[in-house]
């Protein structure tokens, strides 16, 4: 079938998980043969790659169905409040213009977050023929838990137009997990319209070989500096274990100022090789994801690929990957909250800390492979046509 998938940029041209979802989506539903137009986006002063750069970085050498690439510039980020959400409906309203004369030809229209949002209500406003459009918001962190003022604020101006976009497609994709539950439950939507498809990961993540015996239980942070990721409680925490038999590895963008001046607390900066961060998670037996709000992340995804246990707060879609079998779910995000899990992964013998890792790897081979993943979302697409 024919797909045009509008974007909000695919990595490594964008970082973010939103963008490498995209990426690896648009990758295997093409290498099942699918023909798709892919519209994504670059920072207004980042240069525009060619086709075939973008080609190779999807599929490489495999055979694949027919691909186009058509790649814009976002805007430049303002001083005034609500800068991101201008930007966005013009960044739509590019694609509209783009796209209008040809919307006969595709089969199915998947949208990421804003970039059908000129389509869908030019739709709405004069009723006119096209194909079924799905639109997917990731985690709907905007509804979730703010981590402070500003947060809140933040949240607080994307909800509308969030709603918007929603009450407007014909589909919506959900992770799953409280994301499904805050769709239908708070926002009331027609559960009718949700379709729950996980995220996943490629089967070169997978870690089949035994974790090298270490004197020290090794747990793994993997985040950007960011408010609602929940390093200042997991900071925190770490000071309560100074001296301990445990060493922490804290991996991204922390400045120098907030880190901890504390022995079994090592910084690695920002991991930008995925080798390189593929080791760091094979070399750790716990991974900790505290986050305020989440989607469904790649890190606790390529943690249980690694082989590791999982301390994970109850957000977006984080219980359709962690519980008691493969690690500690926490309810909420606490100081006292991450303490508790730390002390239990701490204190857990190493048969029971094995059964949880293997069970991690075993349920990502079950249920998070993108070729699983794909199939399953091909057959989706197809049956909405």
């Amino acid at each position: 079938m024919k797909i045009l998938f509008l974007s909000d940029g695919i990595f490594p041209y964008v970082i973010g998980g939103m963008q490498k979802h995209s990426r690896n989506l648009v990758r295997h539903l093409g290498l099942l043969g699918h023909d798709i137009t892919l519209v994504h986006q670059v920072d207004h002063d980042a240069e525009i790659p060619e086709y075939e750069h973008v080609r190779n970085e999807l599929f490489g050498d495999r055979d694949h169905g027919a691909f186009e690439s058509i790649c814009l510039k976002f805007g430049k980020n303002g001083k005034i409040p609500g800068h991101y959400i201008r930007n966005c409906y013009r960044y739509s309203a590019q694609i509209y213009s783009l796209i209008e004369s040809r919307l006969a030809e595709f089969d199915f229209i998947y949208v990421k977050g804003f970039s059908g949002w000129k389509l869908l209500e030019e739709r709405n406003n004069l009723m006119f023929d096209c194909p079924k459009i799905g639109v997917k918001f990731h985690g709907y962190e905007m509804f979730q838990m703010s981590s402070g003022l500003k947060n809140k604020l933040e949240h607080l101006m994307l909800r509308h137009p969030v709603l918007i976009n929603n009450n407007l497609a014909d589909y919506i994709f959900s992770y799953g997990g409280k994301i499904s539950t805050l769709l239908t439950e708070r926002l009331k939507l027609n559960p009718n319209k949700i379709i729950e498809i996980p995220s996943a990961i490629d089967e070169d993540w997978l870690f089949k070989q035994p974790k090298k015996d270490s004197d020290k239980l090794k747990v793994l942070f993997v985040g950007r500096y960011e408010r609602r990721k929940g390093l200042i409680e997991l900071h925190e925490a770490l000071r309560k274990f100074e001296g301990q038999n445990i060493e922490f590895s804290i991996a991204g963008s922390v400045p120098d100022s907030v880190r901890l001046e504390q022995a079994n607390v090592i910084y690695h900066g920002k991991v930008s090789d995925e080798k390189a961060m593929m080791n760091l998670y094979r070399t750790c037996d716990v991974f900790i994801c505290p986050s305020y709000s989440e989607g469904m992340p790649n890190t606790i995804l390529e943690a249980m690929a690694s082989k590791c246990a999982i301390i994970a707060t109850d957000v977006g879609a984080n219980r359709k990957m962690v519980n008691h079998e493969n690690g500690w779910l926490l309810e909420k995000v606490s100081v006292e909250n991450i303490e508790i899990a730390l002390q239990a992964a701490l204190e857990s013998n190493k048969e029971s800390l094995s059964k949880m890792q293997l069970r991690s790897l075993q349920r990502i081979e079950e249920e998070f492979l993108w070729t699983k993943i794909a199939e399953k979302t091909s057959a989706i697409l197809e049956s909405s046509t």
